[in-house]
């Protein structure tokens, strides 16, 4: 419910470019909402971007998943249905994005230093 209502939190480590794509992707409003093009110019997508080459790519897609059988019996005689991007997000198990809206964990890291002697390891 927080994406339709635009009450999201993005993590603050994320850099201003991504938050601010972010956001703009999120919008409930969809006059406003940044379109597939928009996200291919935006400065903070294009840095460092490479276009995929297909046959390089190794993607695994469970055709069953995205199969539109059920939805042909349950609309049979009647118009598709119409769904936002939103409802799609929350249909698909591979495109959780909760993460990005839980609350915030801090990052803690600890250095470790590795010493060999020998074939023996010791970490102090």
């Amino acid at each position: 419910m927080t994406i339709f209502k635009g009450d999201i939190r993005i993590p603050k480590w994320l850099s201003p470019g991504a938050q601010d794509l972010i956001k703009r992707i999120l919008d409930p409003n969809p006059e406003k909402r940044i379109t597939m093009a928009g996200i291919k110019e935006d400065p903070w997508f294009k840095k460092g971007y490479v276009a995929a080459n297909a046959e390089d790519e190794d993607v695994y897609v469970d055709n069953e998943a995205f199969s539109m059988h059920e939805a042909e019996q349950r609309n049979s005689g009647s118009s598709p249905a119409i769904i936002n991007a939103f409802q799609l997000i929350g249909m698909s198990s591979c495109l959780d994005l909760s993460g990005f809206f839980e609350k915030e964990v801090s990052m803690k890291f600890r250095i470790t230093k590795c010493i060999l002697i020998s074939t023996d390891t010791v970490c102090a």
